[in-house]
């Protein structure tokens, strides 16, 4: 999206002196629950709640919930039917941390894009980053297809399939 559309879109969060709007943060930014436990990418602590835009907060839970629900398939697939729910959870996110899908890059962040001059979809709350380290910009990266359609079929668009990718990146984009 271009600037004027993210803001048409999701509100003005520029304030005064090249800084966030606090009035814009208090109407649009939520706080939001993830559905399976996340580490930050910068230091490895657990995140657990993030602050996202307010239309992205729905989109987003059910992109992660479908993830969850596919990891914790695979995972039943492998050990059998017959283990407990508390085995299958287990397993699950072990499962999510091999693949790095527990990896949180970030969604809020009052920014410019990197080399450029406009806003990020970051500074409106609208983009969230799934670990940096391993699908870097100008990377192939390593998501699996079935993560990408996870959140493709909630809204986002991928950063990955953009002429410059950015496969961490995964913008909200629905109407």
């Amino acid at each position: 999206m271009t600037q004027s559309e993210l803001i048409k879109r999701f509100g003005d969060p520029r304030g005064k002196f090249a800084k966030a709007n606090p009035g814009w943060e208090d109407a649009n930014l939520v706080y939001v629950e993830l559905p399976y436990r996340m580490r930050a990418s910068w230091d490895g602590r657990r995140v657990s709640v993030c602050r996202v835009h307010k239309d992205m907060e729905d989109s987003l839970v059910l992109a992660l919930e479908d993830v969850y629900a596919i990891a914790r398939a695979e995972i039943k697939r492998k050990y059998g039917y017959t283990q407990s729910p508390d085995f299958y959870d287990k397993k699950t996110l072990v499962y999510l941390r091999w693949l790095g899908l527990d990896v949180f890059g970030g969604i809020y962040s009052y920014r410019v894009i990197r080399g450029g001059h406009t806003l990020s979809t970051h500074a409106f709350g609208a983009a969230i980053d799934i670990d940096p380290r391993r699908n870097g910009m100008g990377t192939k990266g390593s998501l699996p297809d079935w993560f990408v359609g996870c959140f493709e079929t909630n809204g986002f668009d991928w950063g990955g399939n953009w002429k410059r990718p950015d496969p961490m990146h995964f913008e909200y984009t629905k109407l």
